[in-house]
């Protein structure tokens, strides 16, 4: 073999190879704690009178030990309308507002991930499942209240100059299906390969938006894969050119 065509084959295989698909990050979010309302970034647990007047309880990651172990365990002391573990609280209608998991607490609800500027495609994995915000049923509600399907996450893009971004992967209204396989269905024909461009460098913090977290139930994953820059793209035109150019040669 002669080294100008061993120089040239090793060039176009090298060129070939960085054209390859970029390397694919993935997300996964828990429905319940990776999910939180308005960017809230540390695990908490209202109980909120029913017409979002105020609140007759609020406990926040930090501030004490949460006295309900799970959510039965809550609803059960919400049964005679007075907050008994919570120092006899006597409540009116009432709803519950969390973040994360309480009854597990952590001080991170949200999955980072830090990438450089430019241009993402963003996709469910092919074994992505989607979540569901309304798999418990409270006392004050019916079956018809249940089952809200949806994959849709929130992405808060930090950057680098102090400055920031949100993204969203689908959304709320016009999205959410009644099973999670009209859900996924959907979102893999009209979301996936949602494509966003990071203007700097940036740290991204995903999560699940929702305003009551300890009824939802499953996940959701995401793959961000970065979309190739300009010299990879031209990376498989100059293997052809070089490989076209080896032939002639040969053939002359």
């Amino acid at each position: 073999m002669r080294p100008r065509f061993f120089a040239s084959m090793i060039l176009v295989c090298l060129l070939a190879c960085s054209s390859a698909p970029a390397l694919a990050y993935t997300v996964h979010l828990d429905g319940v704690v990776n999910a939180t309302w308005s960017d809230n970034p540390t695990t908490y647990l209202y109980v909120a009178h029913a017409d979002s007047s105020g609140y007759y309880y609020q406990w926040n990651y930090g501030t004490g030990t949460l006295p309900w172990t799970s959510r039965q365990n809550l609803v059960d002391d919400l049964g005679d309308n007075v907050l008994n573990n919570a120092g006899n609280i006597p409540v009116g209608d009432w709803k519950v507002e969390s973040g994360g998991d309480p009854f597990h607490p952590s001080s991170t609800i949200m999955k980072t991930l830090a990438l450089t500027a430019g241009t993402y495609t963003l996709r469910l994995t092919s074994d992505s499942e989607a979540y569901n915000l309304k798999s418990y049923q409270w006392p004050n509600e019916t079956p018809a209240d249940l089952n809200v399907w949806n994959a849709y996450v929130e992405i808060l893009a930090v950057y680098k100059n102090d400055t920031n971004e949100s993204f969203q992967f689908g959304g709320y209204t016009g999205y959410w299906q009644t099973n999670e396989a009209d859900a996924l269905a959907y979102y893999r024909a009209n979301v996936d390969n949602k494509k966003i461009t990071l203007a700097y460098d940036a740290d991204l913090f995903f999560y699940i938006n929702d305003w009551n977290t300890v009824d939802n139930a499953k996940s959701v994953t995401l793959e961000i894969v970065p979309l190739p820059g300009s010299l990879a793209l031209l990376g498989p035109g100059l293997a052809m050119l070089l490989a076209g150019n080896f032939w002639r040669r040969k053939r002359g």
